[in-house]
């Protein structure tokens, strides 16, 4: 699986991850690109490797990971690593599925406002993977949503859900979206937010 990710940010991001919450000034382009490619799988382990590429720099390492998703190994430069220590390294290449959660939380937002209907359907398919998608957009902008705490004013928003039929899941394929944000009385300009999955495998 490759999920690519561009954004670019202005004024003041309010972060929200597992017991963390905090403001921070973001100016400036933010590019990852992470590739994930299961190259054994067992009854009970997943042998994974991953290359996360940013800006000029390129890593590569091999995870062993249980069913559950706990770490048990990882080698990156020919050191291989055991225990909490791998599982820390390998968490925290996982930011792609942590971004498709978080940005998830917000296509659903988005798509549950009343202005924004389903404008296109079709099958593609991803890698290996055949998906149903779902294109969403707003029937007239600026598209104005209520969030906890605040607001959207977004004068693009495109988002697209795909659903793998086989495996009973929906994922957040792609989501475009450009316009501002009022957070704690503040408005931040959201110049562009921009996520799209490229290609996964349903394993």
């Amino acid at each position: 699986m490759s999920v690519s990710l561009a954004e670019v940010s202005t004024g003041t991001v309010y972060v929200s991850q597992t017991y963390t919450q905090y403001d921070t000034s973001l100016t400036g382009t933010t590019s990852v690109r992470e590739t994930y490619s299961v190259v054994f799988a067992s009854a009970t382990t997943f042998k994974v490797d991953i290359s996360e590429i940013q800006g000029q720099g390129t890593l590569n390492a091999t995870a062993w990971v249980l069913r559950n998703g706990t770490a048990v190994a990882y080698t990156y430069l020919g050191q291989n690593i055991t225990g909490s220590e791998a599982s820390g390294l390998y968490e925290g290449l996982m930011t792609p599925f942590f971004l498709e959660s978080e940005y998830g939380v917000l296509a659903q937002t988005l798509t549950s406002a009343n202005d924004v209907q389903p404008a296109s359907e079709g099958t593609v398919q991803f890698g290996p993977t055949t998906v149903a998608l779902t294109n969403y957009t707003a029937e007239s902008l600026p598209l104005i949503v209520a969030i906890c705490g605040g607001s959207l004013a977004l004068s693009n928003a495109s988002i697209q859900i795909g659903a793998v039929r086989a495996a009973n899941l929906s994922l957040l394929t792609a989501i475009n979206v450009s316009g501002s944000e009022t957070y704690h009385s503040q408005t931040n300009q959201i110049i562009s937010l921009s996520f799209r999955l490229l290609s996964f495998q349903d394993a």
